[in-house]
């Protein structure tokens, strides 16, 4: 289903105690963004100064405020607490040893998080096509490859995967390929997701959120990550389903860039019922895409946060279900393995499709 973009609305507030630079007006407003032919780079509608190198950027899209904070001079993930971690976008210190492991991992890596700059793209990263035949072991799709847990309430509300970036080996402008975490997109409409993108040759991190009922935006590109072939990518999201709040965390381990993006959204946003792994050939105006050649691809870290038990919980360890990509003249054109280990498994690429 295509999903229609409205208007930005673009305000400005004050914050107490904080420096506050509006840049625009309220009433001032963009044209919708599926009206132009490519990417739109959207403009912070206000900058606030927290102090000592710190800033809050607010960006409105389709009338949600997404919220990029970058960290003071001196501040490092593995020395902040977890209040500091919370403020600047990063995910928080978990408890677990071993869970501790992978996030000491990806936070010892961090060097920089710059200057946000988005761009709203024409690039739908869609909820799971399922097709309605079940002729292997695994789910088959004509979107989606990879794996997902799955439960019959909202037991997950974070999930987080790495993988190393994979090579484009095509050259046609018209084939896609994304890797992404996210929460929800199978047994409804509502998903949170962010990962890479490539698309002849060109490499990017992005993040999107889609509702049930047509609504969401596509893709929003984090520009200031520099995303090359073999780099080694940290992904993660969470919802926070007290107060609707869903954050997105994109760090690129080889070069130590990160961006997180925290959007206010409502439950029509979330389904925690799944967290997903997954390959996807995405949406590019109104038709699903050719599948970009990516080769083969080693998901590792795949994990997703229980809300009850207040664990991190390893895919393998839980109900999981692997999916296969078909076209539809039922041509394989990713597929998994059997999993690698409770948190890992492979994807691998065999035909672009129809």
């Amino acid at each position: 289903m295509e999903k229609k973009v409205k208007q930005m609305l673009i305000g400005s507030s004050m914050l107490a105690g904080m420096v506050c630079i509006p840049l625009a007006t309220m009433g001032a407003a963009a044209p919708p963004i599926l009206s132009h032919p490519g990417p739109m780079t959207i403009h912070p509608t206000m900058v606030r100064s927290l102090g000592n190198g710190a800033k809050q950027y607010e960006f409105t899209v389709d009338g949600a405020v997404n919220t990029i904070t970058t960290p003071p001079i001196d501040f490092h993930p593995l020395t902040a607490s977890n209040t500091e971690l919370k403020m600047y976008g990063f995910p928080t210190r978990p408890t677990n040893p071993a869970q501790l492991a992978v996030w000491k991992k990806a936070m010892s890596a961090w060097k920089a998080s710059p200057a946000p700059v988005i761009t709203v793209t024409q690039i739908y990263n869609q909820p799971l096509h399922k097709l309605s035949r079940q002729m292997h072991n695994t789910a088959e799709s004509s979107n989606w490859s990879g794996y997902y847990t799955d439960s019959s309430y909202n037991q997950w509300d974070a999930v987080q995967g790495t993988f190393a970036q994979p090579t484009d080996y095509s050259t046609s402008a018209n084939k896609f390929e994304s890797s992404w975490v996210g929460l929800g997109g199978v047994n409804s409409g509502a998903l949170i997701q962010d990962g890479t993108q490539m698309n002849a040759g060109q490499y990017g991190a992005w993040y999107e959120y889609l509702g049930n009922g047509g609504l969401g935006v596509p893709e929003i590109n984090f520009n200031n990550i520099t995303v090359n072939p073999g780099d080694e990518m940290y992904t993660f999201v969470s919802y926070n389903p007290n107060n609707g709040q869903a954050q997105f965390y994109v760090e690129d381990e080889t070069n130590g860039t990160s961006q997180s993006a925290t959007v206010n959204l409502g439950s029509a946003y979330y389904d925690g019922s799944t967290a997903e792994w997954i390959n996807e050939r995405p949406e590019i105006n109104g038709s699903l895409s050719q599948l970009a050649n990516y080769g083969s691809q080693t998901w590792t870290q795949a994990q997703a946060y229980n809300a009850y038990t207040g664990n991190w919980e390893n895919l393998g360890d839980d109900n999981n279900s692997g999916i296969d990509m078909y076209d539809s003249s039922g041509q394989l054109l990713s597929g998994v393995g059997s999993l690698l280990s409770s948190t890992s498994f492979n994807a691998t690429w065999y035909a672009s499709g129809n």
